[in-house]
């Protein structure tokens, strides 16, 4: 992909929904057991009684959990409706197809820190370089218009 598609910052791709995350403690979360999984940065922490979130969304560990020993970040495509603690950011792309892209995309790449703080931190976010999937339907044309010539 690399010269192939343009990058990007991350921050400029996504719809970013980390001011509706909130946090439960254990203890507010025994009283409130029920079937909506309970996000944190790398996976269902607990099932609480209600729910943030619904639909596909990608979310991005940050604090301590940025990434996996090879550099990779810690990622997950959920969809379905649950709640998300301040551990993951929450994010979401024009359409579910480019939500899904983006998971791919991001698993393939180490991440590290940038000059503006660690690439996972709320700032931090916004400096990592994603490909920009081009509009299918632009590529459809140009490549067209191509075989046209």
């Amino acid at each position: 992909m690399a010269g192939e598609w343009p990058e990007t910052p991350l921050g400029e791709l996504v719809q970013n929904f980390d001011s509706r995350r909130v946090p439960l403690s254990n203890r507010e979360r025994e009283k409130r057991r029920g079937d909506y999984p309970y996000y944190g940065a790398t996976g269902i922490m607990d099932y609480v009684d209600g729910f943030l979130f619904q639909g596909l969304h990608l979310f991005l560990a940050e604090d301590g959990s940025v990434a996996r020993p090879d550099g990779k970040p810690f990622l997950q495509l959920v969809d379905g409706r649950f709640w998300v603690n301040n551990h993951a950011h929450v994010l979401k792309v024009a359409t579910d197809e480019d939500t899904k892209f983006l998971y791919y995309a991001l698993s393939t790449v180490a991440i590290g820190p940038t000059k503006k703080g660690p690439s996972c931190s709320m700032a931090g976010r916004d400096f990592i370089p994603a490909a920009k999937r081009p509009n299918a339907r632009a590529a459809a044309c140009s490549a067209a218009r191509q075989g046209m010539a």
